[in-house]
């Protein structure tokens, strides 16, 4: 069960209406993300999940089903202000360090560490919940996702700070795209909820 503002709730039916579709459901991002790169035979496997946004990063923790959920105000956005902060640079030269990720040890990694930081701060918090409330089963990797889920040198840090197993998430998981042309591996995350999004007819039938 999911709850939302209902200003919220009513802008998406009434955009779905204008379509001239017809709203059966309405499902949380981290739900539909979860169905689309958690392998189905990984299902019982703890896993965090999270999805780094533009201005905000949602994570859960998932085994089965969410079992807790957590958001913080950082995402790709508010990442490349600080680097055109401290850095003195230009919207667009912010946005290419951002891309070259934080494989390198520069003055723009160290920006980016510092806002990713933030973010491990928040899975330490939802991690020690977790495992003090599930003394059974810890918490065996982290899964990333969002526009910036495959970042040069991200997962690596991540799993450097928190001992967990990190990797970006791969939305193709359940399903075959043949004879499609797979999307590249750096794109693949902004479509975990979409993807997921489709699948979850797959699973009721």
């Amino acid at each position: 069960m999911a709850a939302a503002p209902r200003s919220i709730v009513d802008s998406y039916v009434s955009f779905i209406k204008e379509l001239k579709l017809e709203p059966l459901a309405l499902e949380v991002s981290l739900e539909a993300i979860a169905r689309s790169i958690i392998p189905k035979k990984d299902k019982k496997n703890p896993t965090i999940i999270i999805d780094i946004g533009a201005r905000t990063t949602n994570m859960a923790v998932f085994r089965e089903n969410i079992k807790i959920a957590a958001s913080n105000p950082i995402g790709a956005e508010t990442i490349k202000e600080s680097l055109a902060s401290v850095l003195s640079c230009s919207p667009k030269e912010a946005n290419s360090e951002l891309v070259k990720g934080i494989s390198r040890e520069d003055k723009a990694s160290k920006v980016i560490k510092n806002e990713v930081n933030n973010i491990i701060n928040e899975i330490d918090k939802i991690k020690k919940y977790y495992e003090e409330r599930y003394k059974d089963n810890a918490i065996n990797q982290i899964l990333l996702c969002g526009g910036i889920g495959s970042m040069n040198g991200l997962a690596e840090y991540i799993e450097e700070r928190t001992n967990i197993k990190t990797k970006a998430g791969n939305p193709w998981t359940n399903i075959s795209v043949y004879p499609l042309k797979p999307v590249p591996k750096k794109e693949a995350g902004m479509y975990a909820a979409a993807i997921g999004l489709c699948l979850s007819g797959e699973e009721d039938e």
